[in-house]
C-alpha cells in the first residue's frame, strides 16, 4: 500500500504510552506532545504486510523531506498523516523503533533542507491511530 503523507510528527519513543485496542489499532494514553516534521513536499509512505507459517509481518517505509534536526542518538516515534485522513503510528514506546537515516544537504539551494528515510519493521499490523 503507498499513500501520500501530508504530516509528520515525532516524539521520543521513551515518553510514548499507548493501548493496543485491536490488532491493526492502537490508542494514545494522556498527553502527548509530538514536534511537527514539517515537511516541504508531500512525503511517500508505504507498508507491505506478509503473513507466513501464520506469523503475520509489517514493514514501513515513510520518506519525506524536512529542516528539522534530528538527533542520531535519540529514538524516536513517529505519527503519520495520510492524505486520506488515517493515522499511522511507527513504533511505540517498546522495542522494534523505527531506524531513522537522513541525508543532509538534500537540495543544494536550501542548506537545511534534509531528505529524512525511515524505515520500521515489526510483528504483527501497523497500528492505525483511533
Amino acid at each position: 500500500m503507498i499513500k501520500h503523507v501530508i504530516k509528520v510528527e515525532r516524539i521520543e519513543a521513551s515518553v510514548l504510552k499507548t493501548i493496543v485496542v485491536a490488532a491493526d489499532k492502537v490508542k494514545l494514553v494522556g498527553n502527548h506532545i509530538f514536534t511537527n516534521c514539517n515537511i516541504r513536499v508531500p512525503g511517500t509512505f508505504t507498508t507491505t504486510t506478509a503473513k507466513e507459517k501464520g506469523v503475520i509481518t509489517t514493514s514501513a517505509s515513510l520518506t519525506f523531506h524536512s529542516c528539522e534536526t534530528f538527533h542520531p542518538k535519540e529514538i524516536y516515534s513517529f505519527l503519520v498523516t495520510c492524505a486520506d485522513g488515517a493515522q499511522y503510528l511507527l513504533g511505540r514506546e517498546e522495542r522494534p523503533h523505527p531506524v531513522v537515516k537522513v541525508s543532509e544537504n538534500f537540495d543544494k539551494s536550501s542548506t537545511n533542507l534534509q531528505q529524512v528515510e525511515v524505515s520500521f519493521a515489526a510483528g504483527g499490523y501497523l497500528p492505525e491511530v483511533v
